[in-house]
């Protein structure tokens, strides 16, 4: 009996149970019966946490992930064996992986391996990301961006967020910076645009000292105009050449930019004459957490079926991914494929939607945008 399996590797995004759904349908419409999906991403084959979701109810509009996630990836020769052991054992013939940047660059590494070692199990990867970061060769007319599952929700909740915290700004007549996760890439922290806030700090973009003191002359004149201010700073942006460093998780966990920001501007812009209380809030895992937006569960669908064309043809070493950034009615016709070996990690493009001299957003990336998030869902 044909057997495909699926994983959810990496951080998690509020599409990936629309996604499960969307590629265990069309891969039994495909000709495999029998469907099974390892829990805790690659560890879960390692530890053979595995479970058959053939008949499983899966809820597209519930967010997180049914089989669970984790960030550990199988990396030595060892490791790699073990993955494809187990999978032999369980007869499974095509395993799909879900994942951001990291996860499909283990999945492409596990693919070549598989091929330098003969093994005979087939692997599709399958783009999933809030940070955007994914470079699926995708076009926004003549600018190479990215879309993937998680990013058009995520950017619905940061824009939320911003339109929300506006009534609080409005109230104490205080500054607010708000701080996205990005951590090389400011996609999440640009998306605060929709919200509604004046001002976007992303890694892309390390400000002289120069520009520090243009930044503070334009919080001076915003706050005088409105009489209140929200500044949306993605976690990876610099100081001095250096992202902020949260070390009570890690190494690698960052944090700490919005409220040095915060700090930074209430000195400068008193420097100016200008005395206003600036505070910070986090975004967290609000990205991450509730319910997937309706793009995103028809966006989930159409890659899904996209999977299933792959697997009629029988296609290997591909993901799905969308070829332009289509409006809703307009997703399924925008979808094609590429190779594990082409995906890589993308950073917002500033050249085309950052304006470096206002501090934020431009109206190109504001089109972008709305074409996959509804202004009026904000």
């Amino acid at each position: 009996m044909r057997t495909l399996a699926i994983l959810t590797n990496g951080g998690d995004t509020c599409s990936l149970n629309a996604v499960i759904k969307s590629i265990r349908d069309n891969a039994i419409a495909a000709g495999y019966p029998r469907i099974l999906g390892f829990e805790d991403g690659y560890l879960g084959i390692k530890n053979r946490c595995v479970k058959l979701l053939t008949w499983e109810h899966i809820d597209p509009e519930r967010g997180g992930t049914i089989l669970r996630s984790h960030r550990y990836a199988p990396r030595s020769d060892d490791e790699k064996s073990v993955v494809f052991k187990t999978l032999g054992e369980l007869e499974v013939n095509v395993l799909v992986a879900i994942g951001g940047d990291g996860s499909l660059s283990a999945t492409k590494d596990l693919y070549q391996w598989r091929d330098a070692n003969s093994y005979g199990v087939g692997i599709l990867g399958f783009p999933r990301t809030i940070d955007n970061d994914i470079r699926t060769n995708t076009f926004e007319g003549n600018t190479e961006v990215a879309l993937c599952p998680g990013y058009p929700s995520a950017a619905l909740k940061i824009a939320r967020l911003a339109k929300d915290l506006r009534t609080t700004a409005m109230s104490t007549r205080r500054i607010f910076t708000i701080e996205t996760m990005g951590r090389d890439a400011g996609w999440l922290a640009a998306a605060a645009i929709l919200g509604g806030a004046e001002l976007v700090l992303i890694p892309e973009v390390e400000l002289t000292s120069d520009d520090w003191e243009r930044f503070y002359e334009r919080v001076v004149k915003l706050y005088r105009i409105h009489g209140h201010l929200i500044i949306a700073v993605s976690e990876g942006f610099k100081f001095e050449g250096a992202q902020q460093k949260d070390g009570e998780f890690g190494p690698r966990k960052l944090g700490g930019a919005g409220v040095r920001v915060a700090k930074a501007v209430e000195e400068g812009i008193q420097k100016r004459g200008l005395s206003v209380e600036v505070r910070c809030q986090h975004g967290d895992y609000i990205p991450r957490m509730g319910s997937p937006s309706a793009y995103d569960i028809k966006f989930a669908s159409a890659l899904g079926q996209e999977i299933r064309a792959m697997l009629e043809d029988g296609r290997d070493g591909e993901l799905p991914v969308p070829i332009r950034v289509p409006s809703i009615t307009q997703i399924q016709a925008s979808v094609s494929r590429i190779p594990l070996d082409r995906i890589g990690h993308l950073r917002f493009p500033a050249k085309d939607f950052y304006d470096a001299k206002e501090f934020c957003a431009t109206d190109s990336f504001i089109d972008f945008l709305i074409k996959f998030v509804d202004p009026a869902a904000v």
